[in-house]
């Protein structure tokens, strides 16, 4: 993002993070899609989009992943808005085997969506944050509350304010004492 942002003060960086509902166990089910504008011609923007997959949400290590990725943007003022996709399109779109089509009228892609979710709720709400992963067993949300709280106490992840920022910190830290011990990856 820092790069896709140093073009410049007219750069405009912003995104979605597209998943699948419910999330599928072992399965690449996220994408993060990162749109970048380029120049003009005429009256138009010209985007660039900058896929990034290999996301499976609702295993620990990439929820926790994917909410740091979020929180990186919101830092660096790109909004990234969550949305619910068909797994069959997904999977073809980040593999490349489908484009969408493009909307001249709003700018931007036409996809697929069958639903939105907040993906700054997902960031600083921790009940939010362990919904996707595939197994609640404790293993798996406290590894993942963990890692989060990790990204956290190295300022990957702040939020809006220092104040709230640090109140979603004592939330996620109470969360992960409710499921035990505070695992944090050694990653």
């Amino acid at each position: 993002m820092d790069q896709l942002q140093s073009g410049g003060d007219d750069k405009h960086i912003e995104g979605f993070v597209l998943t699948v509902k419910p999330p599928r166990k072992h399965e690449e089910d996220t994408l993060i899609v990162l749109k970048e504008s380029v120049g003009q011609i005429g009256e138009r923007t010209i985007f660039r989009y900058h896929l990034c997959p290999g996301w499976i949400f609702s295993y620990w290590k990439c929820c926790a992943d994917v909410a740091c990725c979020i929180a990186q943007a919101q830092s660096r003022k790109v909004s990234l808005v969550g949305k619910y996709v068909e797994r069959e399109w997904l999977q073809s779109f980040a593999e490349g085997n489908v484009l969408p089509e493009y909307s001249f009228d709003c700018d931007d892609l036409e996809l697929p969506v069958l639903g939105w979710w907040q993906t700054d709720e997902f960031v600083d709400m921790p009940e939010e944050f362990i919904k996707p992963l595939y197994r609640q067993d404790r293993y798996s949300v406290a590894s993942a509350l963990g890692r989060w709280v990790k990204y956290y106490n190295a300022g990957e992840i702040f939020i809006c304010s220092e104040k709230i920022n640090n109140k979603v910190g004592e939330a996620f830290r109470k969360m992960a004492e409710k499921y035990g011990e505070l695992v944090e990856s050694k990653e």
